[in-house]
């Protein structure tokens, strides 16, 4: 059978592709029992850390848990993430993405202080560890593996100074 591409179309990282191999991905698990088990250990849920508490955020974000099932992993490559039902298996790493609502170089709600500093909101990148199907094992066998995998995860108010000499 021909091996797909990951894609998501125009998008960086989906959960709805055109294409998925379900197919690919079951056989990939029933050779690969041993690693599965591993992985359910490893596998804690992230933890957000939040020890301030903000009665207005300085910049606006949305935030969902998303089953992924395309990205890029951390050298760029687009990469098929296993989420969903595959045969007797159900495999969910749901990730969850925080993004900026604001635009690139906004100010923040706290704005600007004059001439002496300006405020930017910047999207700010958490990396994860995810079974993904390596694709491009010889004799075009498709394998699991643990890769790691850059997502948005929150949106941080920067301020920059202007400093006069």
């Amino acid at each position: 059978e021909m091996l797909l591409q990951p894609s998501c179309g125009n998008q960086t990282y989906c959960s709805q592709p055109a294409h998925y191999p379900s197919l690919l991905i079951a056989r990939a698990l029933e050779g690969q029992a041993g690693l599965l088990a591993r992985l359910m250990d490893t596998n804690a849920p992230d933890v957000s850390l939040n020890a301030v508490v903000a009665t207005e955020e300085a910049c606006p974000t949305t935030t969902a848990n998303i089953p992924l099932r395309v990205a890029p992993n951390v050298r760029g490559k687009q990469m098929f993430i296993v989420n969903g039902q595959f045969g007797a298996q159900k495999l969910q790493q749901l990730v969850r993405v925080t993004t900026c609502l604001t635009e690139e170089g906004e100010s923040c709600a706290a704005g600007n202080f004059g001439r002496i500093a300006r405020t930017e909101c910047r999207q700010r990148h958490t990396e994860h560890k995810l079974v993904a199907l390596d694709m491009e094992q010889e004799e075009g066998r498709a394998e699991l593996v643990i890769d790691t995998f850059s997502l948005p995860s929150c949106c941080s108010c920067v301020i920059q100074s202007f400093i006069d000499f």
